[in-house]
């Protein structure tokens, strides 16, 4: 045994050797180069452990880190015998003073005092075993095994222990000193008696459930206890941590906690793939339909349903609009939808006919949020009715959506429309201004520039009939009316807006898919107001000179009697009202 006892210190002191080696180990230390000194624990990514069970640690959650002083943090190891907690699940029978209230009576161990040893198991001696072990009759209720010769019909070889002689210690239970115990652990046969928990692949009916995890995979350490490194206690964690398309993008931004987003297409994307990773690795992600999805144009709602092993589901809601063939779409404002080409009468004289070419308009009013991210100008908008960001732009003039199209015709690449003092850019126009301009009021449109500009009296009339009717559609009461829906649905106005505009395209559409055309802020067309020509007008753009500036469409503060398709009215260019927005057209 000795010799074996010298042996062993040899071979530890070469395994030390090699592992100095393997772990470039300096003489002189310097924490943080990287090299793995005798006094340090870590360095850098170089460790003196692997895992925390080295440490006497139970469970680790996570990677280990090395601190800025080359120690191991160790705050992702957890559940260790002398941490204050019975760790029942690693076979811990106390800890401390802490017994689990057990005491030498509760162990049939008779009267004294019961302690708990640094190895976090119970230290008997000081029990007083009571007169009852020795009187020859097996006391089971006392926990008794055997009473001197009598051993109740057990053996070496019913006990699992091999060959040999059993015997009854004076304490009545079991001596196996002289039972020639053959190799157990790591035999693959689980032996109990021995204390075995486990051995190998057989893990007595236990399961990671069973030892009070929620889920994962128990196994077998080589010292035939068991190894619940793989279990886990369920995580009710429901959140995204990445949503990814194959084309298109996320409005808004992709956050956890926003759950519903939109995305634009072009016509030309006839499929898309949809990805998702669950934060949770535990959860499983469900997408329906199935990816990649083929589009239909228009709207195509994606749903991701992600499902932890406890705690409910979360969805995520992506709504993809395939654009129409015609249709148009800008990273800035969003959808333009096509209106065709059409003749149609514009008031009640049969005769009094006019002509527009195909355009798109778009989709929605600007709000104040697209306002200034275009312009870059501080927003003119009365907070005091308005709902947000999302709502109409208000309080801009006319010359503030002169620059509002000219602007963003250079950002997206286009022709600007708009021309004054011989530019198209508004940085050489100087500051919008707040009174009547002559040198604004000046301003030339390039009417066949490819960038944005205000629609005229005439395309917003035949946008506002929904490009239906043309004879009747003038008389419509207002923009999407059938003469039996709700203007209500439809309009926000004086009657159901509590005295402010809404968000953008919150009531329904007309025809054309284009929203509060009749409602929530009137808005500004090119033309110079003045009693209009009589007989047919070809793509008419208003009176050459003038003071004020057509203005169309009903507004929050207004009553059903100006929402109406015909309805016009008029302001200086330079007048700022509250009540005043506009939406912008292109070819």
């Amino acid at each position: 045994m000795r010799k074996y006892t010298i042996f062993l210190k040899y071979l530890i002191l070469l395994t030390f050797f090699l592992y100095s080696c393997d772990t470039k180990t300096k003489s002189v230390g310097n924490c943080g180069d990287g090299f793995l000194d005798p006094e340090e624990e870590c360095d850098q990514t170089e460790f003196t452990i692997v895992r925390c069970q080295e440490l006497g640690y139970y469970e680790q959650n996570g990677d280990l880190t090395c601190n800025g002083d080359c120690t191991i943090n160790l705050s992702v190891c957890a559940s260790n015998c002398g941490d204050g907690i019975i760790q029942t699940l690693f076979n811990e029978r106390c800890e401390g003073t802490d017994l689990g209230g057990e005491t030498c009576q509760t162990l049939q161990m008779g009267t004294g005092t019961l302690v708990c040893t640094e190895a976090c198991r119970f230290d008997t001696s000081g029990c007083e075993i009571l007169t009852y072990c020795g009187d020859g009759v097996i006391q089971r209720q006392e926990g008794e095994k055997c009473e001197g010769m009598n051993l109740d019909g057990a053996s070496c070889q019913n006990l699992g222990l091999g060959a040999g002689t059993l015997a009854c210690t004076s304490l009545c239970a079991y001596d196996t000193t002289g039972c020639e115990v053959q190799a157990y652990c790591g035999d693959g046969e689980l032996q109990t008696i021995l204390g075995e928990d486990c051995d190998q692949d057989q893990l007595g009916d236990q399961t990671c459930e069973t030892m009070g995890y929620d889920g994962g995979a128990l196994a077998c350490l080589e010292d035939c206890h068991y190894d619940t490194s793989l279990c886990f206690t369920a995580n009710p964690d429901a959140d995204l941590s990445a949503l990814t398309l194959s084309a298109g993008t996320l409005s808004p931004s992709f956050d956890a906690s926003v759950v519903i987003y939109e995305v634009i297409v072009p016509y030309e994307i006839e499929f898309i793939t949809v990805g998702a990773t669950a934060n949770n690795p535990q959860a499983t992600v469900q997408i329906s339909p199935p990816q990649p999805a083929a589009l239909v144009v228009g709207e195509n709602a994606m749903t991701i349903t992600v499902t932890p092993p406890s705690g409910p589901d979360k969805i995520y809601s992506v709504m993809i609009t395939r654009l129409a063939e015609n249709e148009a779409f800008s990273m800035n404002i969003g959808v333009l939808k096509s209106v065709p080409a059409g003749t149609f009468q514009r008031d009640s004289t049969a005769t009094n006919l006019s002509a527009v070419s195909t355009f798109t308009m778009s989709k929605k009013e600007i709000t104040r949020a697209q306002f200034t991210a275009v312009t870059g100008l501080a927003d003119p908008s009365d907070s005091a009715v308005s709902l947000g960001n999302d709502d109409p732009a208000q309080r801009v003039n006319w010359y503030h959506a002169l620059v509002f199209c000219n602007q963003l015709s250079m950002i997206e690449g286009l022709t600007p429309v708009y021309s004054i003092d011989a530019s198209t850019d508004p940085a050489d126009w100087g500051v919008v201004p707040l009174s009547a301009n002559p040198t604004w009021n000046a301003v030339v449109a390039d009417w066949a520039a490819d960038g944005y500009r205000l629609p005229t009296e005439m395309e917003w009339m035949w946008a506002a009939m929904g490009a239906t009717s043309p004879t009747t559609g003038y008389a419509k009461a207002f923009s999407g009316s059938t003469g039996a829906n709700n203007l209500g649905d439809y309009v926000w106005y004086a009657t159901n807006s509590e005295g402010t505009t809404h968000p953008v395209g919150t009531r329904l559409a007309n025809e054309l898919g284009l929203f509060d055309l009749s409602g929530n802020a009137a808005e500004w067309c090119w033309d110079w107001y003045a009693s209009y020509p009589a007989g047919t007008l070809n793509e008419y753009r208003g009176a050459g000179t003038g003071t004020y500036r057509v203005v169309r469409g009903g507004n929050w503060n207004g009553f059903s009697s100006v929402v109406t398709v015909a309805y016009r009215s008029n302001y200086g260019p330079h007048n700022q009202y509250n009540t005043i927005g506009f939406r912008v057209v292109r070819k």
